[in-house]
Protein backbone atom coordinates (compact mmCIF):
# COMPACT_ATOMS: atom_id res chain seq x y z
CA UNK A 1 0.00 0.00 0.00
CA UNK A 2 3.17 2.27 -0.25
CA UNK A 3 3.85 4.60 -3.15
CA UNK A 4 4.38 3.12 -6.59
CA UNK A 5 8.03 2.60 -7.38
CA UNK A 6 7.80 4.95 -10.50
CA UNK A 7 5.93 7.77 -8.84
CA UNK A 8 6.22 10.81 -9.26
CA UNK A 9 8.79 10.75 -6.55
CA UNK A 10 11.03 8.66 -9.22
CA UNK A 11 10.25 11.42 -11.21
CA UNK A 12 12.40 14.11 -9.87
CA UNK A 13 15.59 13.57 -10.11
CA UNK A 14 16.86 16.41 -7.61
CA UNK A 15 15.13 15.53 -4.80
CA UNK A 16 17.04 15.21 -1.80
CA UNK A 17 17.23 12.71 -0.35
CA UNK A 18 17.39 10.77 -3.94
CA UNK A 19 15.09 8.28 -4.98
CA UNK A 20 15.96 4.68 -4.67
CA UNK A 21 14.30 3.62 -8.14
CA UNK A 22 14.41 6.67 -10.75
CA UNK A 23 11.50 6.48 -13.38
CA UNK A 24 12.00 5.00 -17.03
CA UNK A 25 13.29 7.70 -19.36
CA UNK A 26 14.89 9.97 -15.99
CA UNK A 27 18.54 10.15 -16.17
CA UNK A 28 20.39 10.02 -12.61
CA UNK A 29 20.68 13.66 -11.69
CA UNK A 30 23.69 15.65 -12.13
CA UNK A 31 24.78 18.27 -9.83
CA UNK A 32 27.32 20.43 -11.39
CA UNK A 33 26.04 24.04 -11.86
CA UNK A 34 26.23 23.49 -16.14
CA UNK A 35 24.22 19.80 -15.38
CA UNK A 36 21.27 21.49 -13.73
CA UNK A 37 20.85 24.51 -15.95
CA UNK A 38 20.67 21.94 -19.19
CA UNK A 39 18.47 20.05 -16.85
CA UNK A 40 16.29 23.27 -17.01
CA UNK A 41 16.35 23.97 -20.14
CA UNK A 42 15.59 20.65 -21.17
CA UNK A 43 12.44 20.48 -19.26
CA UNK A 44 11.42 24.60 -19.94
CA UNK A 45 11.94 23.43 -23.75
CA UNK A 46 8.86 20.39 -23.62
CA UNK A 47 5.34 21.62 -24.77
CA UNK A 48 2.78 22.41 -22.04
CA UNK A 49 -0.05 19.40 -22.11
CA UNK A 50 -3.16 20.23 -23.80
CA UNK A 51 -1.50 21.82 -26.68
CA UNK A 52 -2.45 19.13 -29.25
CA UNK A 53 -6.17 20.57 -29.43
CA UNK A 54 -7.20 21.30 -33.05
CA UNK A 55 -7.52 25.38 -32.86
CA UNK A 56 -11.12 24.97 -34.78
CA UNK A 57 -12.65 22.89 -32.00
CA UNK A 58 -12.87 25.95 -29.68
CA UNK A 59 -14.36 27.78 -31.95
CA UNK A 60 -16.49 25.66 -33.94
CA UNK A 61 -17.73 24.16 -31.06
CA UNK A 62 -19.79 26.74 -29.31
CA UNK A 63 -21.18 27.63 -32.59
CA UNK A 64 -22.57 24.11 -33.62
CA UNK A 65 -24.51 24.39 -30.02
CA UNK A 66 -26.05 27.65 -30.33
CA UNK A 67 -26.93 26.90 -33.55
CA UNK A 68 -28.51 23.43 -32.98
CA UNK A 69 -30.38 26.24 -30.11
CA UNK A 70 -31.62 27.80 -32.91
CA UNK A 71 -32.92 24.71 -34.85
CA UNK A 72 -34.52 23.00 -31.86
CA UNK A 73 -36.08 24.89 -29.45
CA UNK A 74 -35.54 23.14 -25.72
CA UNK A 75 -37.86 25.25 -24.16
CA UNK A 76 -41.08 24.72 -26.36
CA UNK A 77 -43.28 23.85 -23.35
CA UNK A 78 -42.93 27.80 -22.55
CA UNK A 79 -44.63 28.34 -25.89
Amino acid sequence: MGIPKTSWRSKCPFQQPPPLILAEGVEEAQWGVEQRKSYVRKRLARKPLGTYVNPLVPILLPNILLLSLMIWNPFSYLD
